[in-house]
């Protein structure tokens, strides 16, 4: 029988000592039970008496399958607590809902007025009460009151502003019901406001646990109707311990180098701020100001405006930075200079951004970001707080960006410089080859691309040869071949790669060399006109509607069905990849496991191992993880290659491939 479970905690940092203060449940035929915690007010401490968390764990016992609405979040909430249950039978109504409509709002709130018209006025009630219990705290009590003053609470300006602001009210959703149990509370306030406080925490907490039941039971009938649904579902709820080691054990930065790295860019940025001033004769010139960008451009240069704002103001954007460099070539004045200095520093000032907010999130040496695993609209994960995913690979930067940033572009590998792993440890790196252009190829049954893949070629090497004709391409010709390659898994035809390559004569030649590829990008457009989905591995997924037109984006069908087939490669490759390691036997007085998942950037798995004193003792774990890595594209009917490097220093330093 299934139990719906949900908690309600003062945080998510369970390392510091956050956990739940409020967990409900509700089964299939409707049954209702809840327990509250109290919080010491004064460490924001749950109070959870071994008694009645044996009370919880035995009511759960009678249960066989246990769901949750972000099971991810919920079941290390519990584990804070020492309610352990990831070994059993788990279904997450989240997973579901991205199945059925991954356009749609994932938010148990939503999809509960979507699907079950049932509407939120209990969560508006309860933060009602938080910020009415808040600003009774506030007040400068004195006398027998004079005790709240240590009762701790979020700070205002987060707890009060926007959809962040609500997340962190509920952190503080333990309040009202809290001070409602001081007797002097119910002198200084109307009796149905503190009797409110008293129940809205209850009402809130346990109509989530209904929702969550309702939708578990209304979606699982609903993917009866989908096709090959459940293998999808199984690989995300497979993939759910290795997203939770990723929070769990996070990845651990190089403090010296990152201070370096932040030191280095802001330098650059002062440089480069000296050098605009110098062009434009503008003291104090600011290039975070649309505004004053807007002037430079278009008054003192004269350049073209080629887009505006929704507010109707001049976009100054990086798309629209790129294309008036066409027009500045022509310009008399210095237009070119300035706008590859302005470009340069945004690219540098989004390096600094990124630097600060590992400073931000850290926590000793180490970073634990937050992973979703259905943050975006394909079956990919995302992550946030901070976001690992922007961590690129120096072999992606080549010239064309150098001609755009300048030396800048140079600059990306140091983010990587700035993790590695710890003394004691190191890491293996191991990246699929080129994953999605060989999704393309399988889906597109273009059999020169596979028998490209099946005999070792690098994908833009062998469509540079293939289109120019030439056994040695230039790196302007493979430049030209990528953006085709990338053309294709994004859904571009004729106009776009013509425009993209700068060359109308490339696209006939891709036509008559890949005739299955150019019909697949036609086939699968016309079945997304028709159906509004692309086959991902089976079942149908939702391509995303321009909400100018109200008509389906049916040229993003194409990268849809890749990303969505990618995710789900990479869920299996983790599942298989952490059974592995964790078959590992642990060694004594040991913090952290034998090996683990330290961190995902898209199809790239970072595993970070004991360092023995051999390193070629790792050869093995190596072997093993790659095998791991392309089972999972085998369990998926693909072949998908997959290498990497031992790192023992820093993460931009591959001491050593492994093939």
């Amino acid at each position: 029988m299934k139990l719906a479970i949900d908690t309600e905690t003062t945080g998510s940092r369970w390392r510091e000592g956050d956990a739940p203060y409020y967990i409900s449940t509700c089964d299939e035929e409707g049954n209702l039970k809840c327990w509250r915690f109290e919080v010491d007010p004064s460490t924001r401490l749950v109070l959870a008496p071994r008694k009645k968390l044996k009370e919880v764990q035995d009511y759960f016992n009678q249960y066989s399958c246990f769901v949750f609405h972000n099971a991810k979040f919920d079941l290390a909430a519990l584990l804070a607590l020492e309610l352990d249950l990831r070994d059993r039978k788990i279904s997450d109504t989240i997973f579901r809902a991205h199945i059925i409509d991954n356009r749609q709002s994932r938010k148990l709130k939503d999809l509960s007025k979507l699907y079950l018209q049932i509407d939120d006025d209990d969560e508006i009630d309860l933060l009602r009460a938080v910020k009415a219990a808040r600003n009774f705290l506030k007040k400068d009590h004195q006398g027998k009151l004079k005790k709240l003053s240590k009762w701790k609470f979020t700070p205002g300006e987060d707890a009060d502003a926007g959809e962040d602001g609500e997340h962190w009210m509920k952190v503080d959703a333990w309040i009202p019901g809290q001070l409602a149990m001081v007797p002097e509370v119910w002198e200084c306030l109307p009796t149905e406001e503190v009797l409110n406080w008293t129940q809205c925490l209850e009402r809130y907490g346990t109509r989530d646990a209904e929702r969550t039941m309702a939708l578990e039971l209304l979606f699982t009938q609903y993917m009866e109707t989908l096709p090959d649904s459940d293998r999808a579902f199984q690989i995300q709820l497979d993939a759910l311990p290795a997203f939770m080691d990723l929070e769990k054990y996070g990845v651990s930065l190089n403090l010296e180098n990152h201070t370096k790295a932040i030191k280095h860019h802001l330098t650059k940025s002062d440089r480069l701020i000296d050098e605009l001033e110098e062009l434009t004769g503008v003291e104090e010139f600011n290039p975070r100001s649309p505004n004053q960008v807007a002037a430079v451009l278009f008054d003192s240069y004269n350049l073209p405006i080629l887009k505006t704002t929704a507010k109707g103001s001049p976009s100054t954007d990086e798309g629209t930075l790129q294309d008036l460099l066409h027009h500045s070539h022509d310009n008399k004045l210095d237009s070119e200079q300035f706008l590859r200095k302005l470009l340069a520093y945004r690219k540098n000032d989004m390096m600094l951004r990124y630097l600060g907010s590992y400073e931000d999130y850290r926590i000793g040496s180490r970073l634990y970001s937050s992973f979703n695993m259905v943050g975006t609209d394909t079956t990919r994960s995302s992550s946030s707080k901070p976001n690992m995913q922007n961590i690129g690979k120096g072999e992606e930067y080549d010239s064309s960006k150098t001609e755009l940033y300048g030396e800048v572009a140079e600059d990306d590998y140091l983010l990587r410089k700035v993790f590695g792993p710890q003394p004691g440890r190191c890491w293996l790196d191991f990246d699929y080859d080129q994953l999605q252009l060989r999704i393309f190829a399988f889906m597109s049954q273009e059999p020169k691309l596979i028998k490209a893949f099946e005999e070792g070629w690098d994908a833009h090497n062998y469509m540079a040869c293939q289109i120019f004709n030439t056994d040695t391409p230039t790196k302007l010709q493979r430049r030209l071949a990528k953006n085709v390659n990338f053309g294709f898994i994004f859904g571009a035809q004729e106009a776009k790669i013509s425009a993209v390559c700068g060359d109308p004569t490339i696209w006939p030649k891709v036509n008559q060399l890949f005739p299955n590829a150019v019909h697949y990008l036609d086939a699968v457009k016309k079945h997304v006109q028709k159906t509004g989905t692309v086959n991902v591995l089976g079942y149908p997924l939702n391509v995303p509607v321009d909400p100018r037109s109200n008509k389906v984006k049916a040229y993003a069908g194409v990268v849809y069905g890749v990303q969505g087939a990618e995710g789900l490669i990479v869920k299996r490759a983790m599942k298989l990849c952490r059974d592995y390691l964790t078959s590992l036997p642990p060694r004594k007085n040991q913090k952290l496991p034998e090996g683990f998942i330290t961190l995902l950037v898209h199809d790239e798995l970072i595993f970070d191992l004991r360092k023995p004193a051999n390193l070629t003792d790792l050869k093995p774990h190596a072997e093993k993880l790659k095998e791991c890595m392309e089972q999972a594209g085998r369990d998926c009917g693909m072949v998908t290659p997959a290498s990497g490097s031992l790192v023992t220093t820093s993460w931009d330093e591959g001491a050593e491939e492994w093939k």
